[in-house]
This record gives C-alpha cells, sequence and structure tokens, in this order.
C-alpha cells in the first residue's frame, strides 16, 4: 500500500510502498477515503525536518535539551547515535482521517466490517491507503455525513476541547483570536452554544469568511483601537478568548479565562493577569484520554459519571 513519510534529517517526503497494517486487539483496519493535511502541525514537522542540526536545535531547544541531559547521563557518543538514529527514521504524516472498515478485532462488537469510520491520532489516522486504529480513536461516521466531511472530525474536536475548556455560558462574550480552520470551526460551536462571538486575524479573507460564519464581529488584528472594539463589544466588561497570551490579557475581563489551543508562546505577562486574576487554560487536542496509553492503545474507557467528554466523542 501506499503511505506519506517524512525523513526527520533531512526533510525529504515521500509517497512509500510500505505494508498493509496487521490487525491487532482491540482496533480496527480502516481503507482511508480522505485524510486531512494539517497546515499547521505537519507543515511545522515539515519546516523542522528541513533545516540543519544547528536550526533544529534552535527550532526545538527543548529537544536539544533531551540531548543534551542524555549526553551527561550516558555520554556524548551514545547521546548523538540515539538522536541520529531518531532523525533516521521515516516518519509517517496525519492524524485525522475517515474510512471503511475493513477488519475489526473481535472484542469490539459495536464495529462491524463495512461501517463508515472517522478516525483520529498521530501514528494511526496516517495519510496511508489502509491504518489501523484502535477502537477509542474511532467514531461511526452517520448515515447523512460524508465522509470527506468527516474526515477532519479529529480537527473539530480539537476545536470542541477548546470551547469546553473555556466553560462559557449562553449569552456569554468570547474573543478567538486566529480564525485558521480551528478558529472558524471555534466560532461556529461557540455561536451554535449561544455565545457572542468576536473574531479576530491578521488575514482580511478570514476575517470575511467568519462574519460568514456567524461571528457577531469579526476585525484585522491591525485594526486601530481594537481593543477598545472588544470592550465595547463585550458592553465594557471585557471578554474571555482564545488567543496568543499578551494580547488576551488587554481583552479579557477581570476574573476571566484564556484558552490555549495549539502551538502558542507561553510567556505570561504577570501584571494583567494578576490583576484581573485571570484564568489560564491550556487546551490538550483531541480530550481527555490523549496521550494515556491505556485509553488510545489498550482501549480501557473512562467512566462517564468523571470523565463526561473523551477523546472518543461520547
Amino acid at each position: 500500500m501506499k503511505q506519506v513519510v517524512l525523513n526527520l534529517k533531512d526533510g525529504d517526503l515521500t509517497v512509500k510502498d510500505v505494508p498493509i497494517p496487521t490487525l491487532k486487539g482491540s482496533g480496527v483496519l480502516v481503507r482511508n477515503h480522505y485524510s486531512v493535511i494539517s497546515a499547521g502541525t505537519e507543515s511545522g514537522l515539515v519546516d523542522l525536518a528541513d533545516k540543519s542540526l544547528i536550526g533544529k536545535a534552535r527550532a526545538r531547544p527543548d529537544l536539544a535539551m533531551k540531548v543534551i541531559n542524555k549526553a551527561k547521563q550516558d555520554g556524548p557518543i551514545s547521546a548523538f547515535q540515539q538522536a541520529m538514529g531518531r532523525l533516521e527514521k521515516r516518519e509517517p504524516l496525519g492524524y485525522s482521517s475517515a474510512g471503511t472498515v475493513i477488519a475489526v478485532s473481535e472484542d469490539i462488537p459495536e464495529i462491524k466490517v463495512g461501517d463508515r469510520v472517522a478516525c483520529a491520532g498521530a501514528g494511526y489516522a496516517n495519510h496511508a491507503d489502509v491504518v489501523f486504529v484502535p477502537k477509542n480513536l474511532c467514531v461511526k461516521v452517520p448515515d447523512n455525513v460524508d465522509l470527506k466531511n468527516a474526515c477532519f472530525t479529529t480537527v473539530g474536536s480539537i476545536a470542541m476541547q477548546g470551547v469546553r475548556n473555556a466553560d462559557v455560558r449562553v449569552g456569554e462574550n468570547v474573543v478567538v483570536v486566529g480564525l485558521g480552520l480551528i478558529g472558524l470551526i471555534t466560532v461556529q460551536i461557540l455561536k451554535a452554544s449561544g455565545c457572542r462571538v468576536f473574531g479576530i486575524d491578521l488575514d482580511e479573507s478570514k476575517v470575511k469568511l467568519a462574519k460568514e460564519l456567524g461571528a457577531d464581529v469579526a476585525l484585522s488584528r491591525n485594526t486601530p483601537n481594537i481593543e477598545e472594539s472588544v470592550r465595547q463589544f463585550s458592553r465594557g466588561i471585557g471578554a474571555d478568548s482564545n488567543d496568543p497570551v499578551d494580547f488576551a490579557g488587554k481583552i479579557t475581563r477581570e476574573r476571566g479565562k484564556v484558552v490555549i489551543v495549539g502551538l502558542v508562546g507561553m510567556d505570561i505577562p504577570r501584571e494583567e493577569y494578576y490583576n484581573k486574576e485571570i484564568e489560564l487554560r491550556v487546551s490538550r487536542s483531541y480530550g481527555p484520554g490523549r496521550y494515556d496509553r491505556s485509553y488510545e492503545e489498550a482501549g480501557r474507557d473512562y467512566p462517564a459519571p468523571y470523565v463526561r467528554w473523551t477523546e472518543n466523542f461520547r
């Protein structure tokens, strides 16, 4: 079968012939119809892979520090060899897809061969003809939803988790800064939840699209006195915000919430946040269960009375 892979050492992006994955317990094999190319996550990884070793270290000082710490423990030669071995590995891309089930492990009675499913997870919902996906990383697609739309389910869940972390109520004022794909989905979820929404982006075309998709107000980030516009929109009290941290502190109401969705700088201006007692929350991709191997790989679900909205969208 065909699969898109990235060489982390030199940035070489290719389509390779690879073996079809094997069916394991608590999972399904899915023949992909569509997969989403992430303009943020995947483009960032490709750009990182294309850099020199020094460029990689500058772009990801956290990873460089891991290599340094490894060198202190195991010696520089061992650390270098392990780091280069990691870079030589061909990395599969993709984390959001949809297709038809072609095989199911015996411990999943709720899914059958022929079912249409949306799939999630880096390393699982790849850009490939066939993927193996654990049961908690796939969900049935309703009959009235086209697979071309269903393949965006994972991206939509990132927006949904951000809204849930904001814990906003009907009628509250929310500012969404950054009107890319996830931001625009966030606008629509907030409007469907009964919130008043103010959208902000540098790109005028995205501002226009946000208005078409229901934002009450949408402006360019370069609009003069935009903070005053937010104040007027919120009837003088400020708003809750999905935004880069510094600007969010200026426009968020007293005791409001700022929710970080995606890769954003985390240098927090103490004065704004302290004086207003602003609550900063970080939204972790798809929701509860993410990065928990017992949940994602072994299929052990969380009890609904204690974790209402899991990564599996239940």
